[in-house]
């Protein structure tokens, strides 16, 4: 005998649908908890009016917190034409703010005549709480529950969000009876990270149902939006990137979206610090790149010193990735690597010693101004590997190297890119002073962060668009 596959219903938010592998069993019933301000209502909001506009499925949101004209507005603000849906016969708002004792049973009668009139496939309840408020005692809440809510909503049929509030500081849900019942329960965070805000999503339950991950991070920035961890994205047609355009004082990062958080771009004649948690490498390459390639496609100057395990290989794969050929790697790139065989020794590879900082100094010098000859425009983006040069010269030494290097950098406007990863506390302090522009690289929950410490900017969840023929960040505050 065949087993009858579970027939979904999408949450109308892609991605966590997806964490359900196709979403949540048509019919089941949903808590939806959380504090004040973490996302409820625009959660249950865009379940209502993505299963109208997506699937043709009927609505009800029933709010005993808001009025109608305050909702409307306030949906409207993200896109959410609910008016427009009312008139096409899709959704119905119910304004239930006067709730009292006597009156719960004819309340849940009202619902239930509409359900039935309108033939509704999804339903929100805002909140429970406030309903539960209006009755004295609890087995009568759990009757409610069961019978009207569970029972009922499952012989229609009808997909159901309960949103139960959280006070601030509890560790419960609601009363403490809605789990039980519920098939899946959902609840949202509002806390920090770095000092800015982080918004999180748990599914604490979930019958029937096993999420390919327990906690998601989330945005409820023009609509609400989860992110699943990060994963490269393959390019299936392979183009030449596209530079940049770029303002007077400032060099393009090769990013749209960062150029717009950075306000522009990187300053001309400035040095930034790109800090990179362990568990992040080699995906802050996702951000480096476009900079590299948006020199490049103007014929400027590429002068690397590589994190260590760096190989001139994986750079020279990196350029590529752009569409750019190795006859400009050999002449607008110079890659310093220390021990280099004679067999692995090309154009473009320039062996140091990694010992004597003066005699280095000297021949970084003399390769610099090599390369502003051979690209005649004078601008070179000077990228170092700051671990390495802590392995080469010690801690003082390279501070004192990073020094020289910003100074030579501000005199020919150039720009500097300085990728320092954890283990050198009083270093990241002393070339964080001397940056002008710092941002830091972190993971949660498998996501990719970029946070902007100067200029002091949100959390923002890094992703990957590869529309245009090459991996470009894409950018979204976690707000």
């Amino acid at each position: 005998m065949a087993i009858k596959a579970i027939e979904r219903t999408t949450t109308g938010i892609v991605e966590l649908d997806l964490n359900f592998r196709g979403g949540i069993p048509k019919g089941s019933m949903i808590v939806l908890a959380g504090e004040p301000g973490t996302g409820k209502t625009t959660f249950a909001a865009q379940f209502l009016y993505r299963g109208a506009v997506d699937y043709n499925e009927r609505g009800i949101y029933v709010s005993f917190m808001e009025d109608r004209r305050t909702f409307m507005n306030n949906m409207r603000a993200l896109g959410f034409n609910f008016e427009e849906l009312e008139k096409e016969g899709k959704f119905r708002f119910l304004e239930m703010l006067t709730v009292k004792e006597e009156g719960v049973p004819e309340t849940l009668n009202i619902i239930l005549r509409e359900m039935m009139d309108f033939e509704t496939k999804r339903l929100v309840l805002d909140s429970f709480t406030a309903l539960a408020q209006a009755v004295r005692e609890t087995h009568e809440i759990r009757v409610i529950l069961h019978t009207f809510l569970n029972r009922f909503i499952k012989f229609r049929e009808s997909t159901t969000i309960i949103i139960t509030e959280r006070p601030y500081g509890s560790l419960g849900i609601g009363l403490g009876i809605e789990e039980f019942v519920a098939d899946c329960v959902i609840v949202l965070r509002r806390g920090e990270l770095e000092g800015r805000t982080m918004r999180e999503l748990e599914i604490l339950k979930s019958r029937g149902l096993v999420p390919q991950e327990a906690r998601l991070l989330f945005t409820i920035k023009d609509g609400f939006k989860c992110f699943m961890p990060f994963t490269p994205k393959e390019v299936k047609e392979k183009l030449r990137f596209k530079p940049m355009p770029e303002v007077d004082d400032k060099y393009s990062s090769g990013s749209k979206e960062l150029d717009e958080l950075l306000g522009g771009g990187y300053p001309k004649g400035s040095l930034a610090l790109i800090e990179v948690d362990p568990n992040v490498a080699p995906y802050h390459k996702y951000i480096v790149a476009p900079t590299m390639w948006n020199f490049l496609a103007k014929k400027r100057g590429l002068f690397i010193v590589p994190s260590p395990g760096v190989e001139e290989t994986s750079i020279r794969k990196l350029i590529e990735d752009g569409g750019f050929m190795i006859d400009e790697v050999k002449d607008y790139v110079r890659i310093f690597l220390k021990e280099v065989t004679e067999g692995k020794l090309k154009s473009y590879i320039i062996p140091v010693g990694g010992k004597d900082i003066d005699a280095d100094l000297l021949k970084y010098e003399l390769v610099g101004r090599e390369l502003r000859k051979i690209t005649g425009r004078g601008n070179t983006l000077y990228m170092f590997g700051m671990d390495t040069l802590v392995d080469w010269y010690g801690e003082k030494a390279a501070f004192t190297m990073i020094r020289i290097a910003a100074n030579a950098i501000r005199r020919g406007q150039h720009l500097g890119l300085m990728i320092l990863k954890p283990g050198t506390p009083e270093l990241s302090k002393a070339v964080a002073a001397v940056a002008e522009v710092h941002l830091k690289l972190i993971r949660e929950h498998g996501c990719l962060l970029l946070c902007g410490i100067k200029p002091r900017k949100p959390l923002h969840v890094v992703e990957l668009d590869v529309s245009d023929g090459y991996p470009q960040p894409k950018l979204t505050p976690l707000q």
